[in-house]
């Protein structure tokens, strides 16, 4: 929210009257959800506390803020320089957070800023418990999948009774590089309560935008195609829905599911990113 801040950022010299618009928007009734994409040494720490003490102020209208890493891809030249989140610095942020979601408990009965997955992956800490989401306004950008994902999938896992197929089962789920040791985690447990069921988690690494880029919605259908040629892959690929558009089964580089199977001459199904439907989907046919 520092006016000149944000206009040099966005090379926007309007930019600057964010907050007008804001203020605005909350005179009319309307109801916001706010996102800050954090950039190292440049729009975190103070300037960071600054925003989120500015958009406290229209805590009436603005439901949630969401912070989000900045991603950094290999399209960078004559860019300015930016870092990605480190294990430290993202530690940093998540302790920041805390402090600033438990005055926000105590004064308005909710976190009302939110970090996304990404902080809680990177750094190693503890994700919050399920109920300090606050009915996760934010899912869909990737604030609190994981533990919303976690909860479903271990609630329904109970309910399964031990069983085991009739014949050896192998399927193989695609994910990011950063959700991968969630995924495989989740997997084993699955397993241990199906019998003759072999669940491969494969990481794809995303080439296509860069390295740092380790989020599975940003997974493109060449990566995938250069990761799973000549593996052994079973019976199916699972994606999440995430990895393709919205209102289609397409990846971000044009390249569609159906692309996919006929490469590979294997099914691919996309599974929304509930835990349910992800036990359902592996088990079907059982």
């Amino acid at each position: 929210t520092n006016a000149e801040l944000r206009s040099k950022m966005l090379g926007n010299r309007r930019a600057g009257e964010l907050l007008k618009i804001l203020e605005e928007f909350a005179k009319h009734h309307i109801e916001m959800n706010c996102q800050i994409v954090l950039c190292p040494n440049i729009n975190d720490g103070i300037e960071l506390d600054n925003t989120i003490r500015d958009l406290s102020k229209l805590s009436h209208a603005i439901k949630s803020v969401a912070i989000v890493p900045v991603g950094i891809t290999r399209y960078r030249e004559k860019l300015h320089q930016i870092k990605g989140f480190t294990k430290e610095t993202a530690t940093h942020t998540v302790i920041q957070l805390e402090e600033w979601q438990n005055k926000f408990r105590q004064g308005l009965g909710r976190g009302f800023v939110y970090l996304s997955d990404e902080f809680y992956l990177l750094s190693g800490k503890d994700f919050p418990d399920y109920e300090q989401y606050d009915g996760f306004p934010q899912l869909e950008n990737g604030v609190g999948m994981v533990v919303d994902f976690r909860k479903s999938f271990k609630t329904y896992l109970k309910r399964i009774s031990p069983r085991e197929f009739n014949y050896h089962k192998k399927i193989t789920i695609i994910t990011g590089v950063l959700a991968h040791s969630i995924i495989d985690e989740l997997s084993q447990m699955l397993m241990l309560k199906v019998k003759n069921l072999e669940i491969q988690v494969v990481a794809i690494e995303n080439d296509f935008f860069g390295g740092e880029i380790t989020v599975a919605g940003l997974i493109t259908g060449c990566d995938i195609l250069k990761k799973l040629r000549g593996l052994n892959l079973g019976e199916k690929i699972m994606i999440p829905q995430s990895m393709v558009k919205s209102d289609e089964d397409i990846f971000l580089d044009d390249v569609s599911v159906l692309d996919i199977e006929k490469e590979l001459g294997i099914e691919v199904q996309v599974c929304e990113v509930d835990g349910i439907n992800f036990i359902n989907k592996i088990l079907e046919g059982e």
